[in-house]
């Protein structure tokens, strides 16, 4: 069987790391693909870049990039436009500051030729790059694995099996499970879980999609408003409810104990009073992140990370 891939790339002003995801989707072994690259209203010289780029190609290359512009309505709304423009069954995603190992659509295709009947999303493990260093989320008894998991009972042993660069998905359940807009993060999270749900999803333990963290974490800038958008969306999801419980908590507590990490704490004060009370879960994790001394944090965030 013929697989063909849609690539969805969002772009938004990452002049200094776009060249390098478009390269390593180049350089992929399997090259049945499109590229759709979904500038979302960029301020720096990302067009440019990208422009530029494209028109260095060779003829027979340069029909598989398609570049469409759009004014800035964040991430959500550009991976929409770009699974809305998709030709082909299979839509890959790919962060404008990520990129793949050379084998990446390969071990996608691999999952897809084994388990496409039984499940609708696909994914590599992910790996992390932070400050030159790879860092290899810990995968409990899942090393060596390939086959079929839970989304959420894996996800509460590590955040590391999806992100946001490794997962590819049937077309025909992204149509009716496009991302939430109007959320600054998690929007990805929301979206691969509606689409496991009960089936789960088809995981290869080979990392071969990179996560690159530029900064300390995301979190020193997010908008405390998206836990309650985040909690709101996640009541929706149909699933066993004691288990979706204990993970929206575990992600919850984890997310906003980065947030902690990250900020200063009148910073950190002031956003959660922005919140606090409109969830019972959500408040009792600001809490607890306030009286959790910073030292503390680093060390089980070092424990969490499995280093290689």
């Amino acid at each position: 069987m013929n697989i063909y891939f849609s690539i969805v790339v969002p772009l938004y002003n990452k002049q200094n790391t776009i060249l390098r995801a478009l390269n390593s989707i180049r350089n992929q072994i399997y090259n049945n693909f499109e590229v759709i690259i979904v500038n979302d209203g960029s301020t720096d010289k990302s067009l440019d870049v990208v422009v530029n780029w494209i028109k260095s190609l060779i003829d027979h290359e340069k029909h598989k990039y398609r570049l469409i512009n759009q004014k800035n309505q964040g991430v959500s709304v550009a991976r929409n436009t770009g699974i809305i423009h998709a030709k082909y069954d299979y839509i890959a995603f790919l962060d404008a500051d990520d990129f793949w190992e050379e084998n990446h659509l390969v071990n996608i295709i691999g999952l897809i030729n084994k388990y496409s009947n039984k499940v609708d999303i696909f994914s590599s493990r992910g790996k992390q790059l932070q400050n030159g260093e790879y860092i290899y989320p810990k995968l409990s008894n899942y090393y060596n694995y390939i086959g079929i998991v839970d989304f959420f009972k894996v996800s509460l042993i590590s955040n590391g099996f999806i992100n946001s660069s490794s997962v590819c998905i049937k077309k025909e359940v992204l149509k009716n499970n496009l991302f939430p807009v109007g959320m600054k993060n998690f929007e990805d999270i929301i979206t691969w879980a509606r689409i496991a749900n009960n089936k789960g999803f088809a995981f290869s333990y080979e990392a071969t999609s990179v996560y690159v963290i530029e900064h300390a974490e995301a979190s020193r800038i997010i908008d405390f408003e998206n836990y309650l958008r985040f909690e709101e969306l996640f009541k929706t999801i149909n699933y066993n409810r004691f288990l979706l419980k204990l993970y929206y908590i575990k992600f919850i507590l984890l997310h906003i104990l980065y947030a902690r990490m990250n900020m200063k704490l009148a910073n950190y004060i002031q956003n959660s009073l922005k919140i606090f009370g409109k969830s019972f879960v959500v408040s009792c994790c600001l809490i607890f992140g306030l009286c959790t001394p910073k030292f503390l944090l680093y060390r089980l965030r070092n424990i969490r990370k499995g280093k290689q």
